[in-house]
């Protein structure tokens, strides 16, 4: 019987894979390239107005490395794909129009390892390589793109918010299809299958991240979070990806992958998300747990060492950040860590040395950079300070944090056009397009200005308008 049972599950892979890898990667779709890009654009200037963003550069290049590594065995893309983490205890995730990946912290703090986010990026990407939303959307189902991404807000707010999203972006009376089908959910976890395997990690991953959706789907039946109206059958998509699984095994050369920086990733989200005493039982749990291992012990000392700064228990946050970096002495993010904590202790001097040596040795580490800028301007160094800050811009130019920076440093120098160019930047890319007006305004109406900063002026007017057109 056991024989049959997993004959069986052999053929229903075999078929699967078959049926779903033949389907061209990129269908016919209602909406086009240039129109999901649109869409995609409105989408996250929307989302921006409603949710807060978590970007710190550690946190943004690190979820995007992991992207990129997917995209990497995905093929060739119509679109440049960018991958966000918004701050909200609610277990979701979504996969908009043009390649934008957007993933709650609620969702990641349930997750216990890299390759588990890596299962669920695939998921998501899967999504958007199959282009499943612009696909399903009926001919003048939204009239325009600013219709659709609020719709796609809509969804992925849930709550109370939703009705009124979904109103104001259908108020035609048109439908709009924005659930997953089952063929859906099929080719996004069979794409997210093959991409794991290619990438060497191990596809159990996926299974455990529908384990924790079907557990969650049992326990809060009553109000199920969207991730789980959006993506559903958890159950039965467990039991197709555990059949793919009996029938290829698990591959001799699965990469086993060190959970440090993941772990890290997690904790900086969890210190900069939840409540302070709950953090401090769990990560004191983690210390004191029989089954604890020398790296679960030695990450939570890590996030006690990072709760204990935002608290401004300097002293105990250096002592715990020591403990860790004897643990895990090569990791040069460790040192930008303590450099930051002794920066926020008013310790400039004794970050100096850290923060400079760490520099030098990940040059294109963004936190590193973003930490150093911020002591350099501290210390009145101030074109060492841009020096760093355009390091991190020329690969996140819409990091808010940043460009009001940026705009603090040219304002201090009297260059007030290209100061309020900076802080009209940084207010759009918090959702404030009212007083990015303003202060762009102000910035064209200013004296003397270079012809670079004001072809940058213009582009940004451009944006500006199309972000408020329909």
């Amino acid at each position: 019987m056991a024989q049959r049972t997993l004959s069986l599950k052999k053929t229903v892979a075999t078929l699967c894979t078959v049926a779903l890898l033949s389907v061209s990667a990129l269908p016919a779709a209602s909406f086009s390239i240039k129109e999901e890009r649109e869409v995609g654009e409105k989408l996250v200037y929307e989302v921006r107005q409603v949710f807060p963003l978590l970007e710190d550069p550690d946190i943004s290049q690190y979820i995007t490395s992991l992207g990129d590594d997917v995209l990497s065995v995905a093929g060739v893309q119509y679109f440049k794909y960018h991958f966000y983490v918004i701050k909200s205890s609610q277990f979701n995730a979504f996969s908009a129009p043009s390649g934008m990946i957007f993933f709650y912290s609620g969702l990641i703090t349930q997750m216990e390892s890299e390759d588990e986010l890596v299962a669920v990026l695939a998921h998501e990407i899967g999504h958007s390589v199959k282009r499943h939303i612009a696909s399903g959307q009926k001919e003048g189902a939204c009239s325009t793109g600013a219709a659709l991404a609020l719709a796609i807000l809509g969804l992925a707010v849930g709550g109370n918010a939703a009705p009124a999203l979904m109103t104001g972006a259908l108020a035609t009376g048109q439908t709009v299809n924005l659930h997953y089908s089952r063929i859906h959910e099929q080719e996004a976890d069979s794409l997210a299958y093959h991409w794991l395997r290619k990438m060497k990690r191990n596809p159990q991953a996926e299974v455990q991240m529908l384990g924790i959706m079907r557990r969650i789907a049992r326990y809060r039946s009553e109000q199920l979070p969207q991730y789980l109206l959006t993506h559903p059958n958890p159950e039965e998509r467990m039991n197709t990806v555990e059949s793919f699984i009996d029938s290829d095994g698990i591959p001799a050369d699965t990469r086993v992958i060190d959970n440090f920086a993941f772990l890290r990733f997690k904790y900086r989200i969890l210190v900069l998300t939840e409540d302070p005493d709950t953090l401090r039982n769990y990560f004191s749990n983690s210390l004191s747990g029989r089954d604890a291992t020398e790296q679960t012990r030695t990450m939570a000392k890590y996030g006690l060492a990072r709760l204990a700064c935002e608290e401004m228990n300097f002293d105990n946050a250096l002592k715990l950040i020591d403990e860790v970096i004897k643990v895990y002495p090569q990791a040069s993010i460790l040192k930008v860590d303590k450099g930051v904590i002794l920066i926020e202790a008013g310790k400039l001097n004794e970050a100096l040395p850290l923060l400079e040596q760490a520099h030098h040795d990940d040059a294109a580490n963004l936190y590193t950079s973003w930490s150093l800028g911020r002591l350099y301007q501290q210390l009145g160094r101030v074109q060492d300070a841009l020096h760093c800050y355009k390091e991190v811009q020329s690969v996140n130019p819409e990091y808010p944090k940043l460009l009001f920076e940026m705009g603090q440093i040219e304002a201090g120098q009297g260059n007030t056009g290209v100061a309020n160019y900076y802080l009209a930047s940084s207010q759009l890319y918090e959702g404030n397009i009212k007083m990015a007006k303003e202060s762009l305004n102000r910035a064209l109406d200013g004296s003397s200005m270079s012809r670079e900063f004001k072809h940058k002026c213009f582009e940004l007017q451009e944006k500006i308008h199309d972000l408020e057109k329909d």
